[in-house]
């Protein structure tokens, strides 16, 4: 008889919630590898990606969409599918209205690892009125692959929104496209 554990959680962090208009308050999450052949987990990040895009995300969907396909290129050695969660225990049946962040990496033979997508839940992160429910989220999942990779430089090909999110986070920009959308940024080693 085998075990199968899923939605294994690989890092605790804090991130900040809003409690009030002059208030906010540390809350504990984990970071979870979520396992792409495990049944419970791509439904929560089938659940997840629907729910986000439903509130106009936009990197969700192309995470569950990596998550579930066969293909795979010939440089990728892995790729790690994380999940930053408020949920504290039973990690073996991830919530999906626990998740506030997702990100897909990819390790490769030959050349820089990358994080694919990174996407934080659009419901959260800006409310009604234009306030961040939940602050520090998407570094958290950054800083965790900063410090779990950390043999080789990352690339990310982000989006013009973020760029400004990846240099706090110390990538450097290399290019940006002509219709200057996204550009290339580096973390270097």
């Amino acid at each position: 008889m085998s075990i199968n554990f899923t939605g294994i959680p690989v890092d605790k962090t804090t991130i900040t919630k809003r409690a009030s208009i002059f208030k906010n308050n540390s809350i504990q999450a984990y970071i979870v590898e979520l396992d792409k052949n495990n049944f419970e987990d791509m439904n929560a990040l089938r659940d997840t990606a629907f729910k986000w895009y439903d509130n106009g995300g936009r990197y969700a969907p192309n995470i569950y969409n990596k998550a579930v396909d066969k293909y795979k290129f010939n440089d990728i050695s892995k790729e790690h599918f994380y999940a930053l969660t408020t949920q504290q225990k039973d990690f073996e049946k991830i919530k999906p209205d626990n998740i506030l962040g997702l990100m897909m990496f990819s390790e490769t033979k030959n050349f820089d690892n990358e994080i694919n997508y990174l996407e934080v839940d659009p419901a959260t992160s800006k409310s009604k009125n234009l306030i961040r429910e939940y602050k520090k989220v998407g570094s958290r999942l950054v800083e965790f692959i900063k410090k779990t990779y950390n043999k080789k430089s990352i690339f990310v090909q982000a989006d013009s929104r973020a760029i400004k999110f990846y240099k706090k986070m110390g990538f450097f920009q290399l290019s940006k496209d002509t219709m200057e959308r996204a550009c290339q940024m580096y973390f270097r080693r």
